[in-house]
């Protein structure tokens, strides 16, 4: 895709979460959003190697997701309650295709148990009031699809290209 329009991008929030509305009635007017997923990796050394001799993936790896809204509206809640709350929220980030008169997916990003992390709202004379939330994930191993960041999408396939795919660790010839 060589440029988005207004429309393309869709985000999907669940409702009900923290002291902002970001879906609904009455909700909070979203300017920007951003997951980030670090993959930091230590070296493994071996005895008598200068080098090291691989890189793993420093496990756990927690994945931010932040959304920057203006507000509209605020609901009056209990703080503690608000931050002591352990629920978990499934979002969606979908880029749908810009060639048909009908929004087509085709890019689908899935964040599943997200918790909220914080919430954070500034004030200044003259601005709108703006808040910025994140939640974090726990991204679950390789078999795991019930935590974590999970991408999905269509994309014309030639007849040349292998369409036979194994979920990690099914079907290996043996």
């Amino acid at each position: 895709m060589s440029a988005l329009r207004p429309g393309d991008i869709t985000l999907e929030f669940p409702s009900g979460n923290g002291g902002v509305a970001i879906s609904g009635n009455n909700s909070a007017h979203i300017q920007s959003f951003s997951f980030s997923i670090p993959l930091t990796r230590t070296i493994l050394q071996r005895l008598g190697s200068v080098f090291g001799y691989t890189r793993v993936v420093d496990v756990p790896i927690n994945m931010e997701l932040s959304i920057s809204a203006v507000v509209s509206e605020l609901k009056a809640l209990n703080l503690f309650d608000t931050m002591a709350d352990t629920s978990k929220y499934n979002f969606a980030v979908i880029l749908n295709d810009t060639d048909s008169s009908s929004p087509n997916p085709k890019i689908r990003y899935e964040i599943k148990n997200a918790q909220l992390v914080s919430e954070t709202y500034s004030e200044a004379i003259g601005d709108n009031q703006s808040v910025d939330i994140t939640y974090t994930v726990q991204l679950g191993g390789a078999n795991d699809t019930t935590a974590g960041v999970f991408m999905s999408g269509s994309y014309p396939q030639p007849d040349s290209i292998i369409t036979d795919f194994f979920k990690l660790g099914t079907g290996k010839l043996g």
